[in-house]
């Protein structure tokens, strides 16, 4: 096609077309001289990549056993409609380690929102990332939060990054800012992690997502 000085085109061009063969999320890919073939899309780099969910219904723990491997460095993990069978209790972490499958250790620290008072944080040992969660008389009252696990596989100390919301037993601040960094400072690589509350069953929907390194 050749284009005019008015923005029309004039000429004639003759496009070689493939057979109408194509595949699902393919595309028709020109070599510039009117040739045209199918050709994939190619995927996109950085996304969050599905892998697993855990649906909890009356279990006292949420367990990813092996799961975190040195195809992705970062995983994170969305947690929906968590609540259970026991009014106001915490909700913590604890990581398992290469070599230890099935076997869970705690958080040697926290760093978390003060549900009690929003305008300050709480340090403190171990791997309750909120407190006082859940009415177990209405369904309405559940927490949604998101995990972001950083680095497991490195000799690096381990994080956890945690951010969400939920209902709270606070009487003054009853909606709760989830927002917590649990750390502990071992070098041994982490292959998985598992959630609890203090007390009772903990149900939800957990699904784990590991980040595309391209």
């Amino acid at each position: 096609l050749k284009a005019s000085p008015h923005g029309s085109y004039s000429g004639n061009v003759t496009l070689t077309l493939p057979a109408n063969d194509g595949n699902t999320d393919q595309f028709l890919k020109t070599d510039g001289n009117g040739v045209t073939t199918w050709s994939d899309i190619p995927a996109s780099g950085g996304a969050w990549n599905y892998l697993s969910e855990v649906v909890s219904t009356s279990s006292t723990t949420v367990d990813f056993s092996n799961v975190f491997t040195s195809t992705y460095d970062n995983y994170r993990i969305v947690a929906n409609n968590v609540g259970g069978n026991t009014n106001d209790i915490d909700y913590e972490a604890s990581l398992e380690f290469s070599g230890s499958t099935g076997s869970y250790t705690g958080y040697n620290y926290h760093v978390r929102l003060n549900g009690n008072n929003t305008s300050t944080y709480i340090y403190g040992g171990g791997g309750v990332f909120t407190r006082y969660q859940n009415y177990a008389g209405i369904v309405a009252q559940r927490a949604n939060f998101v995990v972001d696990i950083l680095n497991p596989r490195s000799t690096d100390a381990k994080h956890a990054y945690i951010w969400g919301s939920g209902y709270s037993g606070w009487g003054n601040i009853p909606v709760n800012i989830i927002h917590a960094v649990l750390q502990n400072i071992t070098t041994t690589e982490q292959t998985g992690i598992r959630f609890q509350a203090s007390s009772g069953t903990m149900t939800g929907t957990f699904r784990l997502y590991g980040f595309a390194k391209s």
